[in-house]
Protein backbone atom coordinates (compact mmCIF):
# COMPACT_ATOMS: atom_id res chain seq x y z
CA UNK A 1 0.00 0.00 0.00
CA UNK A 2 1.05 3.42 -0.85
CA UNK A 3 0.04 6.99 -0.25
CA UNK A 4 1.14 10.29 -1.43
CA UNK A 5 1.12 13.45 0.85
CA UNK A 6 2.02 16.99 0.60
CA UNK A 7 4.71 17.85 2.23
CA UNK A 8 4.38 21.69 2.12
CA UNK A 9 2.44 22.34 5.66
CA UNK A 10 3.85 21.36 9.15
CA UNK A 11 3.67 17.84 9.23
CA UNK A 12 -0.44 17.60 9.44
CA UNK A 13 -1.21 15.60 5.97
CA UNK A 14 1.65 13.22 6.86
CA UNK A 15 0.19 13.11 10.13
CA UNK A 16 -3.71 12.35 9.53
CA UNK A 17 -2.62 9.62 6.99
CA UNK A 18 -0.80 7.86 9.71
CA UNK A 19 -2.75 8.58 12.86
CA UNK A 20 -5.31 5.59 11.91
CA UNK A 21 -2.59 2.95 12.15
CA UNK A 22 -1.91 0.70 14.66
CA UNK A 23 -0.11 0.89 17.86
CA UNK A 24 3.41 -0.66 18.10
CA UNK A 25 4.60 0.48 14.86
CA UNK A 26 7.70 1.63 13.68
CA UNK A 27 7.22 4.46 11.23
CA UNK A 28 11.20 4.77 9.45
CA UNK A 29 11.75 8.49 7.71
CA UNK A 30 14.14 8.20 5.28
CA UNK A 31 15.35 9.86 2.33
CA UNK A 32 18.48 11.29 0.98
CA UNK A 33 21.03 13.76 3.23
CA UNK A 34 19.59 17.26 4.17
CA UNK A 35 16.29 16.23 2.47
CA UNK A 36 14.35 17.28 5.20
CA UNK A 37 13.97 13.70 7.52
CA UNK A 38 14.51 16.33 10.94
CA UNK A 39 12.64 18.83 10.27
CA UNK A 40 9.45 16.40 9.38
CA UNK A 41 10.24 14.51 12.45
CA UNK A 42 9.76 17.77 14.38
CA UNK A 43 6.51 18.76 12.47
CA UNK A 44 5.07 15.41 13.24
CA UNK A 45 6.19 15.72 17.13
CA UNK A 46 4.70 19.65 17.07
CA UNK A 47 1.52 18.73 15.35
CA UNK A 48 -0.18 16.73 18.29
CA UNK A 49 2.65 17.81 20.86
CA UNK A 50 1.82 13.87 21.43
CA UNK A 51 4.98 11.83 22.62
CA UNK A 52 8.87 12.74 23.11
CA UNK A 53 12.24 12.11 21.49
CA UNK A 54 15.21 13.40 20.21
CA UNK A 55 16.23 15.11 17.40
CA UNK A 56 19.90 16.39 15.75
CA UNK A 57 19.82 19.74 14.70
CA UNK A 58 23.19 21.73 12.75
CA UNK A 59 25.03 23.69 15.13
CA UNK A 60 26.94 26.55 13.92
CA UNK A 61 28.80 29.78 15.06
CA UNK A 62 29.14 32.84 13.00
CA UNK A 63 27.71 31.30 9.79
CA UNK A 64 30.29 28.03 10.67
CA UNK A 65 29.23 24.66 10.71
CA UNK A 66 30.63 23.12 13.75
CA UNK A 67 28.56 20.07 14.13
CA UNK A 68 25.38 18.69 15.70
CA UNK A 69 23.07 19.28 19.16
CA UNK A 70 20.43 17.01 20.59
CA UNK A 71 17.18 18.96 20.98
CA UNK A 72 14.70 16.87 23.78
CA UNK A 73 11.46 17.43 21.91
CA UNK A 74 8.97 17.10 24.83
CA UNK A 75 10.66 19.56 26.99
CA UNK A 76 13.02 21.53 24.80
CA UNK A 77 16.34 20.97 26.74
CA UNK A 78 19.53 20.32 24.48
CA UNK A 79 23.01 18.80 24.67
CA UNK A 80 26.48 19.28 22.64
CA UNK A 81 26.61 15.96 20.33
CA UNK A 82 29.35 15.82 17.82
CA UNK A 83 31.69 18.28 16.69
CA UNK A 84 34.64 18.35 14.19
CA UNK A 85 37.76 17.74 15.98
CA UNK A 86 39.20 21.54 15.85
CA UNK A 87 36.46 22.62 17.33
CA UNK A 88 36.88 20.64 20.71
CA UNK A 89 38.04 21.98 23.95
CA UNK A 90 39.85 20.68 27.10
CA UNK A 91 36.09 19.72 28.78
CA UNK A 92 35.02 18.16 25.78
CA UNK A 93 34.58 14.06 26.87
CA UNK A 94 35.15 11.89 23.44
CA UNK A 95 32.74 8.59 23.66
CA UNK A 96 33.19 7.91 20.07
CA UNK A 97 34.67 9.25 16.94
CA UNK A 98 33.18 8.15 14.15
CA UNK A 99 33.99 9.68 9.93
CA UNK A 100 35.00 13.51 10.55
CA UNK A 101 33.19 13.81 14.20
CA UNK A 102 34.00 13.33 17.89
CA UNK A 103 30.90 12.41 20.23
CA UNK A 104 30.30 13.51 23.39
CA UNK A 105 29.75 11.37 26.45
CA UNK A 106 27.49 14.24 27.83
CA UNK A 107 25.21 14.04 24.79
CA UNK A 108 25.21 9.80 24.87
CA UNK A 109 24.30 10.11 28.42
CA UNK A 110 21.30 12.54 27.59
CA UNK A 111 20.18 10.65 24.93
CA UNK A 112 19.99 7.37 26.69
CA UNK A 113 18.37 9.11 29.88
CA UNK A 114 15.86 10.50 27.43
CA UNK A 115 15.12 7.22 25.95
CA UNK A 116 14.90 5.44 29.28
CA UNK A 117 12.57 7.95 30.81
CA UNK A 118 9.99 7.70 27.79
CA UNK A 119 10.43 3.68 28.24
CA UNK A 120 9.83 3.68 32.41
CA UNK A 121 6.78 6.78 32.00
CA UNK A 122 5.57 4.48 28.80
CA UNK A 123 5.16 8.15 26.61
CA UNK A 124 4.83 7.33 23.02
CA UNK A 125 5.42 7.79 19.96
CA UNK A 126 9.16 7.71 20.30
CA UNK A 127 11.08 9.79 18.30
CA UNK A 128 14.54 9.05 16.90
CA UNK A 129 16.75 10.97 14.89
CA UNK A 130 18.56 9.50 13.13
CA UNK A 131 20.17 5.64 12.55
CA UNK A 132 23.06 5.88 10.30
CA UNK A 133 26.39 4.10 9.50
CA UNK A 134 27.20 4.07 13.04
CA UNK A 135 24.34 2.70 14.20
CA UNK A 136 24.94 0.14 11.89
CA UNK A 137 27.90 -0.93 13.80
CA UNK A 138 26.29 -0.63 16.83
CA UNK A 139 27.10 2.49 18.20
CA UNK A 140 25.70 5.87 19.72
CA UNK A 141 21.90 5.37 19.29
CA UNK A 142 21.69 1.02 18.88
CA UNK A 143 21.02 0.57 21.77
CA UNK A 144 18.58 3.32 22.46
CA UNK A 145 16.65 2.10 19.38
CA UNK A 146 16.84 -1.26 20.58
CA UNK A 147 15.46 -0.64 23.84
CA UNK A 148 12.38 1.27 22.39
CA UNK A 149 11.76 -1.91 19.97
CA UNK A 150 11.73 -4.20 22.77
CA UNK A 151 9.25 -1.96 24.82
CA UNK A 152 6.63 -1.88 22.20
CA UNK A 153 6.26 1.56 21.85
CA UNK A 154 5.60 3.48 18.99
CA UNK A 155 8.80 4.58 17.31
CA UNK A 156 9.59 7.21 14.40
CA UNK A 157 13.29 6.88 13.44
CA UNK A 158 14.89 8.78 10.73
CA UNK A 159 16.87 6.54 8.23
CA UNK A 160 19.25 8.04 4.98
CA UNK A 161 18.21 6.00 2.56
CA UNK A 162 21.42 4.16 1.83
CA UNK A 163 21.61 2.73 5.35
CA UNK A 164 17.83 1.67 4.75
CA UNK A 165 17.69 -1.71 3.77
CA UNK A 166 20.83 -2.59 6.11
CA UNK A 167 19.52 -0.85 9.27
CA UNK A 168 16.09 -2.96 9.04
CA UNK A 169 17.87 -6.12 9.18
CA UNK A 170 20.52 -4.62 12.02
CA UNK A 171 17.80 -3.21 14.15
CA UNK A 172 15.55 -6.81 13.08
CA UNK A 173 12.44 -4.50 12.80
CA UNK A 174 9.15 -6.38 11.51
CA UNK A 175 6.60 -3.80 11.72
CA UNK A 176 6.80 -0.98 9.87
CA UNK A 177 5.65 2.01 7.55
CA UNK A 178 7.97 3.60 5.35
CA UNK A 179 7.58 7.49 5.13
CA UNK A 180 10.16 8.41 2.10
CA UNK A 181 10.63 11.95 1.67
CA UNK A 182 10.49 12.72 -2.14
CA UNK A 183 11.29 15.52 -4.41
CA UNK A 184 9.46 18.63 -4.15
CA UNK A 185 8.85 18.21 -0.52
CA UNK A 186 6.55 15.31 -1.00
CA UNK A 187 6.26 12.15 1.46
CA UNK A 188 5.96 8.77 0.24
CA UNK A 189 3.75 6.09 2.85
CA UNK A 190 4.80 2.37 2.28
CA UNK A 191 4.21 -0.31 4.21
CA UNK A 192 6.89 -2.60 3.12
CA UNK A 193 7.68 -6.82 3.70
CA UNK A 194 11.14 -6.91 4.66
CA UNK A 195 11.88 -9.73 2.35
CA UNK A 196 10.86 -7.19 -0.79
CA UNK A 197 12.52 -4.04 0.01
CA UNK A 198 15.33 -4.27 -2.51
CA UNK A 199 12.82 -5.12 -4.94
CA UNK A 200 10.38 -2.58 -4.41
CA UNK A 201 13.16 0.10 -3.90
CA UNK A 202 14.57 -0.30 -7.51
Amino acid sequence: NSHICSGTDTGSNVWETVAGIKPEMVFIVTGEINSGKSTLMENLYNFNKEGGGIITKKKFCYGTFLGYDLYRLDNQTKAEFALYPQFIDDKWEEVYRFGPFSFSKKGLIFFDNCIQELINKKVQPVFIDEAGPAELEGKLFFMGIKKVLHSGLTLYITVRSSCLEKMISVLSIKDFQILKIEKGGFYEIKGYDPRSIRRKER
